[in-house]
């Protein structure tokens, strides 16, 4: 049986298919959507942006790392027990994490016994935090005998060092809190404040308490202490103790140095901050006077001064120290 051969296709008629079959497959192209690079269920694609609508779960049943993110050239080899391992260390600017967000908490730390988040390093800071406007670190604890704040040194350094203004002060030696501020006089170092109880309490066993030191010798240049108050400041010991020790001068503000003139017999002195009521006077004289006394010193609330007598005139200028107690 004979068979007709198919009759012969022109070239003009072969390109003119080929172009009519590109020209439909761009036209249903542009029709549909582009397929996402990788969706729910999809393997993710390496340099690329992956998008999908529920969570990407990566588990690691061995102690292994389970994800590990490098940038850079370093290669770094997995470590144990670790979900994710960032490393990045390019130059000073590189970040292994960053979070980062507008309302929320940029880096979130939550354990239920252990360290929430921790932080080290080996010559640098073990933990850094800065603010803009609000503040660098803020520590809360609802536990009734642990510190919301707990800095230990165990190199014999400093525990917590607060420094007010620019710079970093050298840290001391042995010292559990150092605070320096050196802007003006009116720099506070460590400020203790209470409304009902201790604005700032010193404890020991063989030291002091509370030690003060200051350069400058003259008055009001340079103070170990200083009491501002009612009572400025507030001695007490027990039986066979000391109130107050002093070793070497003490300086006494309410109290001075005044001269009757030949021929006088009294004298007034005004009181700087004026004289309570139940305040008491002493006088003594200062010159050598045979026969003449102090006969009395008696301080006056009302005026504020303390008017000083003696028992008769004297012959030549005499001077007369006075002190005011209460």
């Amino acid at each position: 049986m004979a068979i007709d051969p198919a009759p012969a296709r022109s070239r003009r008629a072969i390109l003119a298919a080929g172009l009519g079959g590109a020209a439909a497959m761009v036209a249903t192209a542009l029709g549909r959507p582009a397929p996402a690079k990788a969706a729910n269920g999809d393997p993710v694609l390496a340099g690329q942006a992956n998008t999908a609508t529920a969570a990407t779960s990566l588990r690691n049943t061995a102690d292994g790392t389970t994800l590990l993110a490098v940038t850079g050239a370093t290669a770094v080899a997995p470590a144990p027990k670790i979900a994710v391992y960032a490393y990045a260390d390019q130059d000073a600017s590189a970040r292994a994490v960053y979070g980062k967000t507008t309302l929320g908490t940029g880096v979130w730390g939550n354990s239920t016994s252990g360290r929430g988040l921790y932080g080290k390093s080996t010559s640098g800071t073990g933990m850094f935090a800065q603010a803009d406007t609000g503040r660098g670190a803020h520590a809360t604890s609802g536990a009734t005998d642990k510190s919301a704040i707990l800095g230990q040194s165990l190199g014999g350094s400093v525990g917590v060092q607060g420094s007010s203004g620019g710079g970093t002060p050298v840290a001391e030696r042995e010292t559990g809190v150092q605070g320096t501020a050196n802007q003006t006089t009116g720099s506070n170092g460590v400020l203790g404040r209470s409304t009902a109880g201790a604005g700032a309490w010193g404890d020991t066993t063989t030291g002091f308490g509370v030690f003060g030191s200051a350069t400058g010798n003259a008055e009001g240049d340079g103070i170990g202490v200083f009491g501002l108050g009612p009572i400025g400041v507030y001695g007490v010991a027990p039986e066979g103790g000391y109130g107050l020790a002093v070793e070497g001068s003490a300086w006494f503000s309410r109290s001075g140095i005044v001269t009757i003139a030949a021929g006088g017999s009294s004298a007034s002195v005004a009181v700087p901050g004026g004289i309570q009521t139940g305040a008491f006077a002493l006088a003594l004289l200062q010159s050598n006077r045979s026969g003449i006394w102090v006969r009395a010193a008696v301080p006056n609330a009302t005026t504020g001064n303390v008017n000083i007598y003696l028992n008769t005139s004297v012959p030549g200028s005499t001077r007369v120290a006075w002190f005011v107690i209460g």
